[in-house]
């Protein structure tokens, strides 16, 4: 890049406020007659904003070296001011006014950099297009569903647009199709609309706003996480509030088995370079909608290929100017340019294999979400909405996509762990079982016999916390499978009782059933899952109740579910505590009565296996009072047959 070609941008930069008012001021005393409608402060505010537009595009184009960049801005802003009933002659004049104010104000040297693509549109100006071709063509891909969605959400219905979309998905229409066919021709339809003064402005933001979310939801919805090999980090600049194009790019890519992280809009230079870094991404994206955002994207590229960790990045460049230009991707110092999201794909891949990129032309360059529209004062509230809304649907989709991460995480640890306690188990049965023999085979001392039960005690424990561990890798894995069948419901509650008699005559408390008439005669349930779940509740109710209490197993028929009560008389849960019992490896900090120990799984999986059978645990609890733990199950009226009254 030149350095006058550098110094002449930089120049229009700094001064385009004053010389936005300046060339307003000039065209009111001009003619002041254009003032008489809206009145004269009104006209210099409009005249002002537009020009300093102008001033702005200019400068992309003129760093960029590409006068058809502007040419086509020009071109946008004769139709943008005709569809709002103004004379066309307003436009011509006011760039005129803006030559000489350049001629008189830069250095020679550095107007003949402004000069060229200036003189280009004041003379091409009347042959300047002014209309544009609706983007929904009967003949297009899913014209009918595109005509369907727009017209819900211009009439502000997102939930039936939403509901439109998922339907179509149902009946078996590719999620990409959604996206290139009927949200990516909406939001152009949208901008042009808007440009014919169809649409205001709030109605354009409430469009893409609603397009987003709906995006959102179905992506997060439809979308499964593969194992990615390629990574891409997708932006748009500094200013750029636009972000729905660059989000339909980031989304193709991710549904392609890439990798992608999605930075939003108005990303700083900072971040971008940094989040390349620590993705070690193969390609950057990034998306500008104005011209006017080009010595951004220039500063852009610069930052990251002076960074030597991030240098090797492949850049790929898109928006409305590139469309406009196809030869301006390379005049930016990008790697490659794409118009649309699958060539964008296609770009990408043949970046990453060291295949050379040749310019590619667009036939038709089309406006998205009316993307050259000037941000007058009056629509700051609308940008800030737009802001945020962009913030929440990229935080959404970060947590989303980090969830997915963990689970992954979490299965790969579950059977890490598998492993590991499977391998351990066999051994540990082995001392076990020798801690036990080695008294049958000769005599032992008293202090041989004291290690000999303190190494049996402590396998005994390991192999019992082994086993939980094996439960809840496999519960969590999804290998729980309930072999449900009828079981005789007074004969289950005491089969619970007598297994757990001689742990609770230890510390003499006596165990008590109380099943009440009304109850069901037989339940349909897996035995072995529930008396695991059961017996994890009344182990902990025996080990945390002191001697000489009670503990209870009642049952409780209610409505449609029964419910299965373990009260005890021990010390009581604190509130802080009850709210994660039920996660693993976490416990009460009530201390056991008689110096048991545990491991931290009983009630986990207790409340796993309840939930594969559609129930729930409740608790309720006192301190110093007991607390009452309850099973909650589905009567299934096909299988629970209920006791007959007695006579």
């Amino acid at each position: 890049m030149s350095g006058g070609r550098f110094h002449a941008a930089r120049f229009l930069e700094e001064q385009a406020r004053l010389l936005a008012t300046a060339v307003a001021a000039t065209q009111l005393g001009r003619a002041p007659v254009w003032a008489h409608k809206h009145g004269e402060k009104a006209f210099l505010k409009r005249c002002a904003a537009d020009i300093e537009q102008h001033i702005c595009t200019l400068a992309g184009s003129v760093l960029a070296g590409s006068t058809v960049v502007y040419e086509h801005y020009v071109a946008w802003a004769k139709r943008l001011l005709i569809s709002r009933g103004l004379p066309s002659t307003e436009l011509r004049q006011r760039l005129e006014i803006l030559f000489d104010h350049l001629h008189a104000e830069m250095r020679s040297t550095h107007f003949n950099y402004v000069e060229r693509p200036l003189k280009k549109v004041l003379t091409k100006y009347d042959e300047l297009p002014t209309e544009i071709e609706s983007y929904l063509q009967p003949k297009a891909p899913h014209y009918i569903l595109a005509h369907r969605y727009l017209a819900l959400v211009l009439a502000g219905n997102r939930r039936d647009a939403y509901k439109l979309m998922f339907e179509a998905l149902a009946d078996g229409v590719p999620l990409q199709d959604l996206y290139l066919h009927v949200f990516q021709v909406c939001q152009y339809e949208v901008g042009r609309l808007w440009q014919r003064g169809e649409l205001s402005v709030a109605q354009e933001h409430f469009c893409t706003a609603a397009t987003q979310v709906i995006m959102s939801q179905l992506f997060l919805r439809e979308h499964d996480a593969s194992s990615p090999n390629r990574v891409l980090v997708a932006c748009g600049v500094a200013g750029d509030l636009h972000e729905i194009g660059m989000r339909m790019v980031s989304d193709i890519f991710e549904m392609e088995g890439w990798d992608t992280h999605y930075l939003g809009a108005s990303t700083p230079i900072s971040d971008i370079v940094t989040t390349v870094k620590e993705k070690r991404a193969d390609v950057l994206g990034i998306s500008i909608t104005i011209s006017a955002h080009l010595p951004t994207l220039l500063e852009t590229i610069q930052a990251v290929r002076a960074d030597p960790a991030a240098a090797s990045v492949k850049i790929l460049v898109g928006g409305r100017p590139f469309n406009t230009d196809p030869a301006l991707w390379q005049k930016v110092g990008a790697d490659g340019f794409a118009g649309e999201p699958m060539q964008a794909l296609a770009v990408a891949k043949r970046l990453v294999d060291g295949v050379p990129v040749e310019p590619q032309p667009v036939e038709t360059p089309p406006p998205v979400e009316g993307e050259e529209t000037c941000e007058f004062p009056d629509d700051a509230a609308l940008e800030e909405l737009s802001r945020l809304n962009n913030e929440f649907v990229t935080v959404r989709r970060t947590l989303t996509k980090q969830n997915r991460e963990l689970a992954e995480a979490n299965h790969k640890k579950n059977q890490f762990l598998g492993m590991v306690v499977h391998d351990l188990r066999n051994p540990l049965t082995v001392i076990n079982g020798f801690a036990n023999l080695i008294p049958m085979v000769g005599d032992v001392t008293n202090q041989q016999q004291d290690m000999l039960d303190r190494i049996e005690r402590s396998s005994s424990y390991m192999l019992k916390s082994i086993e939980r561990l094996l439960d809840i890798t496999s519960i969590e894995a999804g290998h729980l499978e309930l072999r449900r069948e009828r079981v005789g419901l007074q004969w289950f509650i005491d089969q619970q009782i007598t297994s757990y008699t001689i742990a609770a005559s230890a510390k003499k408390i006596l165990l008590v059933a109380d099943v009440p008439e009304q109850a069901p005669e037989e339940i349909f349930v897996d035995p072995t899952y529930l008396s695991q779940a059961i017996g994890n509740l009344l182990s902990n109710a025996i080990k945390y109740s002191e001697e000489k209490t009670e503990v209870i197993i009642r049952v409780m028929p209610e409505g449609t579910q029964l419910g299965i009560a373990v009260v005890d008389q021990g010390p009581g849960i604190p509130d802080t505590d009850t709210r994660r019992l039920f996660e693993p490896f976490q416990r009460s900090k009530a201390i056991p009565t008689g110096g048991e120990r545990s491991s931290g799984l009983g009630l986990t999986i207790a409340d796993k296996v309840v939930r594969a059978h559609g129930g729930h645990i409740d608790i309720e609890s006192r301190l110093g009072e007991g607390s009452t733990f309850t099973i909650y199950i589905p009567l299934q009226t096909q299988a629970a047959v209920r006791k007959q009254p007695r006579s």
